[in-house]
């Protein structure tokens, strides 16, 4: 089974072909074969809360509809959870490599047909009842209709509008975060300033997961990274903390461009494909980076900029 994931653009590049409003024969044939690998089981197309963010953000509703169901139809329900919920695992797997336990498959984590993964969680209602049964009774119910398909669907559909402040706040976050880089000499004193910043983010994590003091830590983490490389040799061992700070550094670096409102879904969508799926069709400039700082060398994942790239993927399979 390969594991596919496609950016917005792409989705729309596909939806224009699918609803024939325009013709392309090149995605036609492409759409021909995600549809026959899909229905013989040969490969998933996943999707995420992005997909229903970004979908939800067009003005014409007839477009949100298209698209949604196009969605829907080709992924068959599979959704892929957001890379932080996943850290966890990861931490989890670290330390049972050093118990000479056996590691979890994080994919068995990632991907599920399980409503929750698309909205990042399920509703439910808590407090102080009486009447146990009555409130477990209330949640059942709750699940059973947030599962429904017109649920769903109706979620995608729903016009939901921008919130530019909440967008300027995100971009102002991302350019303070990345201040000190602008007074730094070179990239590579930049670099060794980040890998330094990711690994106190990174024990912290390790530290909140299993509630170590920094004394019980030095027990299953090293002591010190004498050289750049061996720091980083040690987050690979994390590889979606790995390759989310990856992402987010090497953009940072890069001091000409500015932050972009749409960067952190360009790299949150990206995480879990990179390091775990088979094929990522992408945005440009991210993928650009991914390559660049050689994650795809790293995980094995095909990274591709164009949708019209991935047919003779699509045709080996």
């Amino acid at each position: 089974m390969k594991f596919l994931y496609l950016d917005q653009n792409h989705w729309s590049k596909i939806e224009r072909v699918f609803y024939k409003l325009e013709e392309d024969p090149t995605i036609s044939n492409i759409l021909s074969l995600i549809q026959g690998l899909i229905e013989e089981d040969r490969i998933k197309l996943i999707i995420d809360m992005n997909r229903h963010w970004e979908t939800s953000q067009r003005d014409d509703h007839e477009s949100r509809r298209r698209i949604t169901d196009l969605m829907l139809k080709l992924s068959k329900g599979y959704y892929v959870i957001p890379c932080f919920f996943l850290e966890e695992e990861e931490i989890n797997n670290y330390f049972y490599k050093k118990m000479g336990l056996e590691e979890n498959n994080i994919l068995d984590f990632a991907i599920s047909d399980d409503v929750g993964y698309l909205f990042g969680g399920r509703p439910s209602l808590e407090g102080d009842f009486e009447d146990k049964e009555k409130l477990k009774e209330a949640n059942k119910l709750i699940n059973e209709y947030i599962s429904r398909p017109e649920f769903i669907i109706k979620q995608f559909n729903k016009f939901s509008r921008i919130d530019e402040e909440a967008r300027r706040k995100s971009v102002t976050a991302a350019e303070n975060a990345r201040q000190p880089l602008k007074e730094m000499k070179n990239n590579k004193e930049r670099k060794k300033y980040q890998q330094d910043l990711d690994l106190r983010v990174l024990l912290n994590k390790i530290m909140k997961t299993f509630h170590l003091t920094e004394d019980a830590l030095k027990n299953y983490v090293p002591n010190t990274f004498p050289r750049l490389k061996d720091k980083v040799s040690f987050m690979k061992q994390f590889p979606l903390f790995y390759t989310h700070a990856t992402l987010v550094n090497a953009r940072d670096r890069n001091l000409e461009r500015k932050v972009l409102p749409g960067d952190n879904i360009d790299i949150v969508s990206y995480v879990v494909p990179i390091v775990y799926f088979d094929y990522l069709v992408g945005e440009k400039y991210f993928i650009n980076l991914a390559e660049q700082e050689k994650l795809d060398q790293e995980f094995g994942c095909v990274l591709l900029k164009k949708l019209e790239d991935l047919e003779p993927y699509l045709n080996s399979l």
